[in-house]
């Protein structure tokens, strides 16, 4: 048996576990019985659970950290963050266990599963603490000025420091960047931004490299924000004193 994720809603699939009695012949994969670190984010495969018996009312009881070095210290571990995430689960049957020595005949074997769970939750990367329904369907109501349905980017304006998940001992928050700092950043600390075309002073940068480092796609010429920290607004492509 194979079971195999995705993180696309059904366009890619990527092996999660396998189970096996025979894991090199069937799924050309090493049967594992312990996890290492440079590993715990490739899926293993195992012969626990491989038994004939019971055959009837068997559990397959699959757990994703189960053995992963790192477990222990998930809310640090971006690594084993991603290895949980999924938007859709399969499961494969690829072998009949040999049934001769009771009485049954490959011709008229079945698979028969009569329960599947799957637990879950948002994921929210730390910045949110409940997810909300839409359209689209569960969504994180974000915080920590994040935006996205993983909370997954920063808002408008709040680049100061780069996007990061949240850990226990530190939110990462968003800052809000201010225009001494861009201006001073891009090295004209004397216009402003949306008068900025072609090449810095000494040729190193340009606004649009400027605008992908500092800010989202969405231009900022075009943008009108309120900064409730700072008390400047955007207006005509200049930033003005409120």
């Amino acid at each position: 048996m194979a079971i195999y994720k995705s993180m696309d809603h059904g366009k890619t699939w990527i092996p999660f576990q396998f189970y096996s009695s025979h894991c090199r012949r069937v799924y050309d994969q090493a049967t594992i019985s312990s996890i290492t670190k440079p590993m715990q984010h490739e899926a293993t495969c195992t012969d626990f659970q491989t038994g004939v018996k019971p055959l009837t009312k068997g559990l397959v009881a699959f757990m994703p950290l189960a053995g992963r070095p790192s477990a222990r210290r998930f809310e640090y571990s971006p690594v084993l963050q991603d290895w949980v995430t999924a938007t859709d689960i399969r499961v494969v049957f690829n072998r009949f266990h040999h049934g001769k020595k009771f009485g049954i005949r490959k011709k008229t074997a079945f698979y028969g599963v009569s329960e599947f769970q799957v637990g879950g939750r948002c994921k929210c990367n730390g910045h949110a603490s409940r997810c909300t329904a839409s359209k689209e369907g569960l969504i994180c109501d974000c915080q920590h000025n994040t935006i996205g349905p993983e909370c997954d980017a920063c808002k408008p304006f709040f680049y100061d420091r780069p996007w990061q998940r949240a850990t226990p001992s530190n939110a990462h928050e968003c800052v809000v960047i201010l225009y001494s700092k861009l201006s001073t950043y891009i090295g004209y600390p004397s216009k402003s931004p949306c008068d900025m075309t072609g090449e810095t002073p000494d040729g190193s940068i340009h606004y649009n490299e400027a605008a992908e480092l500092l800010w989202t796609p969405t231009s900022l010429c075009s943008a009108v924000s309120l900064f409730s920290e700072v008390h400047k607004t955007v207006a005509n492509g200049t930033f003005m004193q409120s």
